[in-house]
């Protein structure tokens, strides 16, 4: 059954230029938007980690193609409700101690420059979910 509206969609792709196919993820889903008929709202936005700073990327972004776009369709960046509100408990400072294991690791990929990082694994009483983040400080 054919749609009979379209929403504008809008795509903000996060990658490494150091990788030979930086955002191409992001890049084909606008291109086979486009060519399947649905109106692109704001330009493709691509946040590069080799940059750093990835927030004030996204932020840049937002706040000069993305909101200014969605005033054009009566959306107001100011005032009014969250469309997404998520409430999450916040670790406490009196918590059981967590056990941490971290491995560092090192991925080739043929034709890929050689990426390192590393896996961290919880356990205990503390729980977690995709979005979820991991601040850990050495002690020098």
């Amino acid at each position: 059954q054919a749609l009979t509206t379209v929403l504008p969609i809008s795509v903000y792709g996060v990658g490494s230029t150091l990788w030979p196919r930086f955002n191409v993820a992001a890049r084909r889903a606008v291109q086979l938007s486009t060519a399947i008929g649905v109106p692109i709202l704001a330009p493709l936005g691509e946040g590069d980690a080799s940059k750093g700073d990835l927030d004030g990327q996204f932020e840049d972004w937002l706040q000069k193609l993305l909101l200014p776009a969605l005033c054009t369709f009566g959306i107001s960046p100011k005032g009014g409700e969250p469309l997404l509100s998520e409430s999450r408990p916040q670790l406490q400072a009196h918590a059981a101690p967590v056990s941490l294991v971290v491995r560092s690791c090192e991925r080739l990929a043929p034709g890929d420059p050689v990426a390192r990082y590393f896996e961290v694994e919880l356990s205990g009483s503390l729980t977690y979910s995709a979005g979820d983040s991991v601040g850990m400080a050495r002690n020098l």
